[in-house]
Formats: C-alpha cells, sequence, structure tokens
C-alpha cells in the first residue's frame, strides 16, 4: 500500500461526498461546516 494510493482513494471519496451535498437540495449549516473542515483537513 503506497501512500498515494491512499491519496487517490481519499480524493475520490471526498469528491463522492461533495457531489453528494451538492445533489442535496436543502443543506443544513451543520453539515456544511462539517464538509469544509473535513476538506481542508484532508489537504
Amino acid at each position: 500500500r503506497s501512500p498515494q494510493g491512499f491519496q487517490l482513494k481519499l480524493e475520490m471519496i471526498l469528491l463522492a461526498y461533495s457531489l453528494l451535498l451538492k445533489s442535496a437540495k436543502s443543506l443544513e449549516p451543520e453539515t456544511l461546516r462539517y464538509s469544509i473542515g473535513y476538506q481542508v483537513m484532508a489537504k
């Protein structure tokens, strides 16, 4: 298992998660704040 492979998988998860958020019509502030914080932590 290489760190690069893990990074790629993490990015794919974040991409799917962000698409999930965009598809949601009504975003709760808590969920949105959590997703932004999660993306910042992942970088």
